[in-house]
């Protein structure tokens, strides 16, 4: 399937839409471009960040305003993700990081490209012990500043229950185009354009078709109410409806504050007795 020494696809043809490749037991394999499915990615895990970020080396330059963003881990709803000839990396777990884009910037860009840019990427790192990472696959998001603000403080204040994203994504793969969306079908990422080695996989484009926040719950259901038929059945079978608790004790209350009333105004007017007889005196 690829050259052990320098890990290369044996890529045996190529067009617009199918990638073919040859296994080393000479099977054929075949992959199709941009299926007409969207990634769905169910997210378990997130956590806010703040702060700012330089990645210049060569010359010194001032640190950007710090700006909000959310990492964590999400899972393929269906199917797995893989570099197409190498299935030791096949997952269904990645590293998603959310960011607010900015307005200018990408409407810019949409003038200069003469359509949106992409705002969302996926990709995957190998693992290099000079940087100490291991094998890690990422999904890059952008979103608008209002829906980034609504996430960090549904995390912020407990209110988010659950996530979900749909991506529609360019320049990704898969082996069962014709498969319906309700059934699973794997992804894949093409090996380097430029030699076919598996060792810098192109990464997937595209962009956020819908996020779905699931808030706080709150059950607003009341309990129900005694139907016609329960109501004559305790009258024929003479069982009397069990009383209101609450009820029946505020009009116990209310009958002791009453007799309570009663002695206190007959000992106010014992005491005004005896004090006009003083007076007489």
């Amino acid at each position: 399937m690829r050259d052990q020494d320098k890990n290369i696809v044996n890529v045996v043809s190529e067009d617009e839409r199918d990638l073919v490749l040859q296994t080393t037991e000479g099977k054929r394999e075949t992959y199709r471009l941009n299926p007409i499915r969207s990634m769905r990615l169910i997210v378990w895990e997130l956590q806010v960040s703040y702060g700012s970020e330089s990645h210049s080396f060569d010359t010194p330059e001032r640190l950007p305003n710090p700006q909000f963003r959310v990492q964590g881990e999400a899972w393929l709803e269906s199917g797995h993700i893989s570099v197409i000839g190498d299935s030791s990396n096949k997952t269904r777990a990645l590293n998603i990081t959310l960011r607010a884009y900015d307005e200018a910037d990408v409407a810019s860009r949409e003038q200069r490209l003469g359509k949106l840019p992409p705002l969302v990427h996926i990709g995957f790192i190998r693992r290099d012990w000079e940087i100490g990472n291991d094998d890690s696959w990422f999904a890059e998001i952008y979103v608008s500043e209002q829906m980034l603000e609504s996430i960090v403080s549904a995390i912020s204040t407990r209110a988010l229950n659950q996530m979900s994203l749909s991506l529609d994504l360019e320049n990704i793969y898969t082996d069962n185009d014709w498969a319906p969306p309700s059934l699973s079908a794997d992804w894949f990422l093409r090996p380097s354009r430029s030699d076919n080695s598996l060792e810098s996989p192109e990464m997937a484009r595209g962009y956020v078709s819908s996020i779905d926040l699931g808030l706080s719950k709150i059950d607003l259901r009341s309990k129900p109410a005694p139907t016609s038929e329960e109501d004559e059945s305790d009258m024929v079978s003479g069982v009397a409806p069990e009383p209101d608790m609450n009820y029946s004790a505020l009009i116990a209350l209310n009958k002791n504050v009453e007799k309570l009333q009663g002695t206190v105004k007959t000992i106010g007017w014992a005491i005004a007795l005896v004090l006009l007889l003083l007076v007489l005196k």
